[in-house]
């Protein structure tokens, strides 16, 4: 079952005792916006031009820094934007790696209804600051949902999970997931996003923190069930 917004059944997701346990609830949204706030990294302007410079472009540079690295900093991927440059360029036969180091989102996002909102007490309704939100898709740290995307669905990588992160470099896309060391199968400029449709307005919610690097190893170890390329 792939990701429909219609399909999503509200009635299962809204139990009686999501009201009794909404404190904690508020508590724990509140928690993760605060770890997503500290992954929110915007891409380094020098990691950017130095990419876009450098003689052998591409791609003598790493993303994350180190003995070929720039600046070392994480970048950020938003789940509610689409195809996102990373700065960094690969060549046909590169092996890279692409991995999540922080952060989490999920595909599907939307207010409590009004009805659950009215059951909490008004002196904790007080205290909030934003808006009270349930996941009809599970928070995941790259690596998607169960439930695989359909066409219906209209995911950049169809037949893999709903959620995931998921490249584009060239004339290719991969899926990636939490981790992912793959050969590259076309040149092209590294680009991320969650492997979901990005429509308007947006139900996707969180940031990723990603780190690229080219493996040094005489025999990197390529990963199985991610980084096949696919038109």
């Amino acid at each position: 079952m792939g990701k429909s917004k219609s399909s999503v059944n509200l009635a299962a997701v809204i139990l009686p005792a999501a009201i009794t346990a909404m404190a904690g609830i508020i508590g724990a949204y509140f928690s993760y916006s605060a770890g997503v706030s500290a992954v929110r990294i915007p891409l380094a302007a020098t990691q950017t031009a130095e990419a876009a410079s450098s003689p052998n472009y591409p791609p003598v540079a790493s993303a994350v820094g180190g003995e070929s690295g720039t600046s070392g900093i994480p970048i950020a991927i938003d789940s509610a934007s689409a195809w996102q440059f990373t700065g960094v360029t690969a060549a046909a036969g590169d092996i890279i790696s692409i991995e999540v180091v922080g952060g989490k989102w999920t595909p599907y996002r939307i207010p409590f209804p009004e009805d659950v909102r009215s059951g909490i007490p008004e002196d904790l309704e007080n205290k909030l600051s934003s808006e009270i939100y349930m996941n009809g898709y599970p928070e995941t740290a790259g690596s998607g949902d169960v439930n695989a995307c359909e066409p219906e669905d209209l995911c950049p990588m169809l037949g893999y999970s709903v959620g995931g992160l998921v490249a584009r470099i060239g004339s290719f896309n991969y899926f990636i997931g939490n981790k992912c060391t793959f050969r590259v199968a076309d040149a092209g400029q590294i680009f991320l996003q969650i492997n979901d449709v990005i429509d308007e307005p947006s139900y996707n919610f969180g940031v990723l923190a990603i780190e690229i690097d080219f493996p040094n190893d005489i025999n990197p170890v390529i990963s199985e069930g991610c980084g096949i390329p696919t038109p």
